[in-house]
């Protein structure tokens, strides 16, 4: 079940009361707020800023693999291609050598 409620009705000189209070409370003036309510518009959505007008798409944003930072980007080669499963898993190496060993396959060669 939903219930509505009515928002109260106040007159304007209980408004302007009310902005008097206000600007007393903020210790600003009464024709400051009243200004700065003027130049934000009338209530409602204005549509998108003028930040958001110049700047790339949340898409373009959210897709830029040059970004992308930690393990995510080690799913991504250097040209935003995706690597697959070896970008999103590790695989052991099981060739019988430690990480970092630098003389790899060099045994047979020496002895």
């Amino acid at each position: 079940m939903f219930v509505f409620f009515r928002m109260p009705k106040i007159s304007f000189s209980d408004y302007e009361k009310f902005l008097e209070d206000l600007a007393k409370s903020k210790k600003v003036e009464v024709e400051d707020i009243k200004k700065k309510m003027v130049d934000c518009g009338t209530p409602g959505l204005s549509g998108p800023s003028a930040a958001a007008k110049g700047s790339p798409s949340a898409v373009e944003r959210l897709t830029d693999v040059s970004k992308y930072t930690g393990s995510h980007k080690q799913r991504f080669d250097e040209a935003g291609k995706g690597k697959g499963i070896s970008g999103r898993k590790d695989t052991p190496d099981k060739s019988g050598y430690v990480q970092g060993y630098q003389n790899r396959d060099t045994y047979n060669k020496t002895h």
